[in-house]
């Protein structure tokens, strides 16, 4: 009986290490596919090197005192403003946003992506996918990962707005740039949109809770 028992324990202990190790590759190559997208896409950007953009993005570093490379590529492939790599940082905008935003609303999107760059949050990004593809089955990360998500719009939300102060201007933007967005998820990038834009205005300022949000961001 008690080598059945050992037997029947060790039966269940590799079949539920079988399912974590399924889950962990399939969780894994879910975030590799997204990456390998990402590099797709910015493989068919255009890297400015001049013109106004080029020119907002050099004043934006310097006013966060970024002195780091950031290579700025245009894209039509990429759904919305944001920021891939780690130690050579791309920031993308994708053409139809930097078309619809007038040169003040474009230095916003700029200064909220260069903060993801000083920040270095595409760092802490890739370890939480990790442990996402890891311990996939523990909801405690998800929800983590969610939170953590948020704090990292919302700081450079707030760093943003230490520079243009105006709020409502701000949340404008971001609604405007989310309406033009695709709404994916890419792995290995920060992109503008990419936590609860409702409760971001929520946040940003309580006499603004009032402004009328499109009910797929709530």
């Amino acid at each position: 009986n008690t080598s059945r028992s050992g037997l029947r324990h060790a039966e269940i202990y590799c079949g539920l290490t079988l399912v974590w190790g399924l889950g962990c590759v399939l969780f894994l190559s879910l975030w590799w596919r997204r990456h390998c997208t990402v590099k797709a896409r910015l493989s068919n950007g255009v890297p400015l090197v001049s013109g106004s953009v080029f020119e907002t993005l050099q004043r934006v570093k310097g006013l966060l005192q970024e002195r780091r490379p950031v290579t700025v590529i245009l894209s039509s492939d990429f759904p919305e403003p944001g920021v891939c790599g780690i130690s050579r940082p791309k920031l993308v905008l994708p053409k139809r946003v930097v078309e619809s935003l007038t040169d003040q609303e474009l230095q916003a999107v700029l200064l909220h992506e260069v903060a993801h760059v000083q920040r270095r949050d595409n760092l802490g990004s890739l370890f939480q996918s990790w442990l996402g593809c890891v311990f996939w089955f523990h909801p405690a990360i998800w929800l983590i990962d969610h939170k953590l998500l948020e704090e990292r719009e919302r700081a450079c939300d707030e760093e943003v707005l230490s520079y243009a102060p105006n709020c409502q201007q701000y949340l404008s933007i971001l609604h405007k740039v989310f309406q033009s967005s695709l709404g994916e998820r890419l792995a290995g990038a920060s992109l503008i949109t990419g936590s609860n834009l409702k409760r971001r205005i929520d946040q940003c300022s309580p006499t603004l809770r009032g402004i009328e949000v499109l009910p797929s961001i709530a």
